[in-house]
């Protein structure tokens, strides 16, 4: 009988304590997500993994040797001729990062970076990154490639990516916020390749320039990684964004967690504006 009693209060403990559980946990707002802003916790992710047949090769690491070279790096954006395939993503004010990548089939391949894909940083005095948008970029049978990957800050306040900072794709976040506003921006003109690069203007029918959505969409994600949410003016600001040509984005990319991307898919190349 004793140990009937002491089965049922053992019982009724784990019951109270799986209970206080649940009504304590806290549910996640802007300004709270777990590793993001200055909100304690690790990054909750779902798994993502490479194409079949592609490898990193070496460290993903940072390219930025000091904050005063930052306006150095956006000015020399301008600079970048057309026809490069050289940088890619969206952000890099705080976060650009190089990493190589090899095709080991004998086959075209095309690489994707989804939405929400988290990159951790090897140093918690630095900022952690997020690709926003759908970012790819393609290889020949056996090639060997280097691209740059500009990419956004989660972590307002911290040091950016400095050549002696490493980082790993950590996977694609499961926090309802940053889905919310990848699903947002999913299919709006924002990655540095997405824009005609002629040296005086981009490509965008609103009339910013690369450098000005980047800023702009920088202060977003703060909204929802260190503040208390984005202003109706934000909101507004993406919904104004124009859209990329459909013709060039492969079938499906509107469903984030289900699409499949795929096996080789051209890069996004827009239309060039003459000066």
């Amino acid at each position: 009988m004793r140990k009937l009693l002491n089965l049922i209060m053992v019982s009724s403990l784990i019951l109270f304590v799986a209970c206080q559980d649940d009504d304590t946990k806290v549910e996640e707002t802007a300004g709270n997500i777990p590793g993001m802003g200055n909100t304690p916790g690790d990054l909750e992710v779902s798994e993502y993994n490479l194409p079949e047949g592609l490898e990193i090769v070496g460290d993903i690491s940072g390219i930025l040797e000091s904050e005063s070279t930052v306006a150095q790096e956006y000015a020399s954006l301008k600079a970048t001729n057309t026809s490069s395939k050289r940088f890619y993503g969206c952000g890099g004010t705080y976060i650009q990062v190089q990493l190589t990548l090899k095709n080991n089939i004998e086959r075209r391949r095309t690489c994707f970076f989804p939405p929400g894909l988290i990159f951790k940083v090897n140093n918690n005095d630095h900022q952690h990154a997020f690709n926003l948008c759908w970012t790819w970029f393609c290889f020949e049978p056996l090639e060997t490639r280097t691209i740059v990957l500009y990419l956004f800050c989660i972590n307002r306040g911290r040091t950016e990516s400095l050549v002696n900072t490493v980082y790993e794709i950590l996977g694609k976040t499961t926090s309802v916020n940053m889905k919310w506003l990848a699903n947002r921006c999913n299919g709006k003109r924002m990655n540095w390749e997405c824009f005609s690069h002629n040296k005086t203007q981009s490509y965008l029918k609103s009339g910013d320039t690369y450098e000005e959505v980047a800023g702009e969409m920088q202060e977003v994600i703060w909204a929802l990684t260190n503040g208390d949410g984005l202003t109706e003016e934000q909101e507004a600001y993406i919904d104004e964004l124009p859209s990329l040509d459909t013709d060039q984005l492969p079938v499906g990319y509107e469903d984030i967690d289900n699409f499949e991307p795929p096996y080789y898919w051209d890069e996004y190349s827009p239309e060039y504006v003459a000066e």
